[in-house]
């Protein structure tokens, strides 16, 4: 029941964390270390994204809504990990 719990709670972070750290961690709750996968997707989340980071996982998050304008969703999204990122240095 954890692990499912989290598989759910890590597809909430897939437009902040590149494919490879979603693959990783995923893998690693698959396996049964849950805590250390949690331990691992915090790390991630505190680290600072770079700016390619950031439009490749704002383009990410975008390019597959069917019902909105592309363009309008990847400003918003850009605007929300900006908000994120500004978020994370004012800590």
């Amino acid at each position: 029941m954890i692990m499912k719990a989290f598989l759910e709670q890590l597809k909430g972070y897939r437009h902040l964390i590149n494919k490879q750290q979603l693959k990783t961690l995923r893998g690693q709750a698959l396996a049964g270390d849950v805590e250390g996968a949690r331990k691992g997707l915090q790390k991630i989340l505190d680290r600072k994204m770079s700016k390619r980071d950031m439009f490749v996982n704002a383009h990410r998050g975008a390019r597959y809504m069917k019902d909105a304008d592309y363009s309008a969703q990847f400003a918003l999204n850009l605007k929300y990990i900006h908000k994120l990122e500004k978020m994370k240095a004012g800590d």
